[in-house]
């Protein structure tokens, strides 16, 4: 496996989604996928575009050119550890996105208020 199919499975991974989730959420062929992941087959500039967009990630970092992942808050990054479990921001935010629109105005308005008070 090489160091682009070793980050592409590192990534997501961390977002707690198998390949077949993951592949669903970017709109790409399972198998297709499966080969940048396992490295058989190249990522191709299209998709790493997707991949590095949807994972708040650089593909610079995707592709080894650099090792400094992101230049902001990723998906993979941890946003709540009680201790028990994790839940990673990309998590957090499957869960918001699935609120109807009244249930993520009565979040906005929680998180307002506490940032208010």
């Amino acid at each position: 496996m090489n160091d682009v199919a070793k980050r592409l499975k590192k990534l997501r991974t961390a977002t707690g989604l198998n390949q077949a989730a993951f592949c669903k959420e970017i709109g790409i062929a399972a198998t297709t996928y499966s080969q940048f992941e396992s490295g058989k087959r190249k990522v191709n500039s299209e998709w790493l575009a997707v991949i590095a967009k949807y994972l708040y990630v650089s593909s610079d970092y995707i592709l080894g050119i650099t090792e400094y992942e992101k230049s902001h808050l990723a998906f993979t990054d941890i946003f709540i550890d009680n201790g028990d479990s994790t839940i990673t921001l990309g998590e957090f935010y499957r869960k918001l996105c699935k609120l109807n629109p009244e249930n993520k105005n009565h979040i906005n308005a929680i998180v307002d208020a506490i940032l208010h008070q």
